[in-house]
């Protein structure tokens, strides 16, 4: 929900952090599961533009 309006800010970081904390997920876990979310919004943004599928203004 932190990333649903494109704006990941760094108040929003700390309180996935704190939440991944209190949910007793590992550190490297939490870290692969942010990145991983980073790669598939890159092949989404990579996909929408081969596909030509974002309406340009």
């Amino acid at each position: 929900m932190a990333r649903a309006d494109d704006n990941y800010s760094v108040e929003e970081q700390k309180a996935v952090k704190k939440a991944a904390k209190l949910l007793k997920v590992e550190d490297d876990i939490a870290l692969a599961l942010s990145r991983l979310v980073e790669v598939e919004e890159g092949i989404t943004a990579l996909r929408k533009a081969l596909l030509k599928t974002e309406i340009l203004a």
